[in-house]
């Protein structure tokens, strides 16, 4: 019998969301806007870089949609904006205020220990980033300050909308502190290893999505800051002093123990995760290739978790089904919990273990549901052509956004315990076989002994040894995701 994912998925209560104060990338990945372009600024001239932000503020795409016909309308054109924190320093932000953002936001994606947590070690080390580069001490060496997205249904969209807000920001103290990144959206939704991509993902409880029926709904504190999470509590939001809102832009907030009036700054926003990840296509399928000559498209399949199609193993363990291309009704503990399908190790079980863990399949999704991204973000480079297995030179991969509201909870939980964790669910040399990498395996300055992938079978269990790096981190920093009301109060000014 299947086990169908509508018993054990969260369908968490909606909660009313000011969704004309939340920036829309929260809300959706904009489908429709097929071309992206992620500008790295930095702030020169405070002064005239709140000016420019007043003014994008009111350019910003927000969650709420009017409808036309019956049906919400999509926007023309994506614009949303995320600082780092010493972004907010830069902007005048005040010493009380920067101390109540949480550590791994202050001391961002780069320092030593948290990269080496992340796997970003060895050629994925911070001092070779092109985005975000610090030194081997996790001192900056660019000063990236914030993060400006744009998304466009065509290029040539793209192109006249990047050079219009170019103009803007030389003559507002803002320069481009790292190159652009562009990213697109691929064709048949795949990415460069070829597999259908971005199929399984929670929703936001309260914005209402057709469609999303069997994905998790999850309470709209787990990505926005101000509202109820999963354990049913406030997460943790950022504050400034009364003193410092003259324009009345954010709206009270009590902190425990302090007499002192305060204002929540962090109301409505969102933490976000920029990473680059270039991805070694060549050596994916000469790896595969050479290893697997008759098995090479069944054991790829395997170590991801769903055909290229995107049918999942679990419910198509022997071929790719069109029909279940973008299936997500299905769990692992009644049909498949050995293995013998749907590989313990493989990707899609690590980014989402579903009721993999111990005691009842709904305890088990309650727990991984704490630890949910929502994941935005696109395709670069060209793709290498079908069948080619020699590399061409030229960089690809993918341009990773996730959205959380808690970034240690979340991201780097995922990242650490599950993508990285060589003993993930009783493996031993197991980090994910597509995009992890774990210290316990891989020594700092060299190989010691390449990771592995444990394929359950039935009578004897296959290992695919030496599966070399897919994938290698080429930079990206923590971005705090303001409200609307947040930005114009950064701006200095009065929300209109």
């Amino acid at each position: 019998m299947q086990n169908s994912i509508a018993t054990v998925v969260q369908q968490a209560p909606a909660e009313p969301l000011e969704q004309a104060d939340i920036q829309g990338l929260i809300a959706s990945g904009y489908g429709h806007l097929y071309h992206s372009r992620y500008f790295f600024l930095r702030v020169d001239d405070a002064a005239l870089v709140k000016t420019w932000l007043a003014s994008i503020a009111a350019q910003v795409t927000v969650a709420e949609r009017p409808k036309v016909d019956g049906h919400h309308a999509k926007p023309a054109i994506a614009v949303n904006i995320a600082l780092t924190w010493p972004g907010l320093a830069a902007l005048g932000l005040s010493k009380e205020s920067l101390g109540t953002f949480p550590q791994e936001f202050r001391e961002g994606m780069g320092q030593p220990y948290r990269a080496t947590r992340l796997g970003d070690f060895g050629p994925s080390a911070p001092s070779t980033w092109e985005i975000g580069k610090v030194d081997d001490q996790g001192n900056p060496l660019q000063n990236i300050h914030i993060l400006l997205i744009l998304q466009t249904p065509t290029e040539s969209d793209l192109d006249v909308n990047s050079a219009r807000m170019r103009r803007e920001f030389a003559a507002q103290g803002l320069r481009e502190e790292c190159p652009a990144q562009t990213g697109r959206r691929l064709p048949r939704g795949r990415e460069h290893f070829g597999f259908h991509d971005s199929i399984s993902q929670p929703e936001i409880a309260g914005i209402d999505k057709p469609g999303k029926e069997t994905q998790s709904h999850l309470k709209a504190g787990e990505f926005i800051l101000g509202y109820k999470n999963s354990y049913d509590l406030l997460p943790a939001t950022p504050m400034a002093p009364a003193q410092d809102d003259p324009h009345g832009a954010l709206t009270s907030i009590k902190h425990a123990g302090d007499s002192a009036e305060w204002r929540d700054l962090g109301r409505n926003g969102s933490y976000l995760v920029f990473r680059k990840l270039e991805q070694d296509v060549a050596t994916f399928r000469s790896f595969f290739a050479e290893n697997f000559p008759d098995r090479q498209a069944e054991i790829a399949a395997k170590c991801v978790g769903r055909w290229p199609g995107g049918a999942p193993l679990t419910l198509s363990p022997d071929k790719d089904d069109p029909d279940l291309s973008t299936s997500n009704d299905f769990a692992f503990a009644e049909t498949d919990s050995q293995g013998f399908k749907c590989p313990i190790g493989s990707h899609i079980r690590r980014a989402n273990p579903r009721d993999s863990f111990r005691g009842t399949p709904q305890e088990s999704v309650e727990s991984v549901d704490r630890h949910r991204i929502l994941r935005r973000g696109a395709s670069y480079g060209d793709a290498l052509p079908e069948g080619t297995i020699k590399d061409d030179g030229k960089s690809r991969g993918l341009l990773f956004i996730c959205v959380n509201a808690d970034i240690k909870r979340q991201f780097e939980f995922v990242q650490q315990s599950w993508i990285n964790n060589p003993k993930f669910l009783g493996l031993y040399n197991d980090p994910d076989p597509l995009i992890g990498s774990s210290p316990a395996v891989e020594e700092l300055d060299g190989m010691k002994d390449l990771p592995q992938m444990t394929i359950q079978q039935d009578p004897v269990r296959l290992r695919v040894h030496g599966i070399p790096r897919f994938v290698t981190m080429r930079g990206g920093g923590y971005f705090f995701l303001p409200s609307i009301s947040a930005l114009y109060f950064l701006a200095g000014t009065t929300k209109p």
